[in-house]
């Protein structure tokens, strides 16, 4: 992405804003296995890296944004995570909601390079 088309970065913890002072942007680099939003003023290619290893992700009660490394089916998922735990997964086109009606629970997996929206009740470590 070039520099000049690069107009906000948002993590859960970190952000650069084009437009805001520079000591409020707290964005250095991306992380590897979080996911980000990322905002242009035109359409533009963006290399994402390619094979990483992350063992684990960090996830905290409430919502998390994360570019998961593995294609982890629901139902591995729910097992690494805990099923009462679990509360929702929000992807490009697809979602999980816990208690949901079942024909509108359209994830069946994560699929490589997508982010996601996932929510949890609890604290838990995803481990890969």
């Amino acid at each position: 992405v070039g520099q000049e088309h690069l107009l906000v970065i948002q993590g859960v913890q970190k952000r650069y804003d084009k437009s805001a002072a520079p000591y409020l942007n707290t964005f250095t680099a991306f992380e590897k296995g979080r996911g980000y939003w990322v905002k242009v003023d035109t359409s533009v290619d963006f290399d994402t890296p390619v094979g990483y290893d992350v063992q684990k992700i960090e996830l905290r009660s409430g919502w998390n944004i994360i570019n998961p490394p593995k294609n982890l089916t629901l139902a591995q998922i729910k097992q690494k995570v805990g099923s009462e735990n679990l509360l929702s997964i929000v992807g490009p086109k697809t979602k999980y909601e816990k208690g949901g009606q079942p024909f509108l629970n359209t994830f069946t997996n994560f699929k490589e390079p997508n982010g996601y929206w996932i929510k949890v009740a609890h604290d838990k470590t995803l481990v890969f």
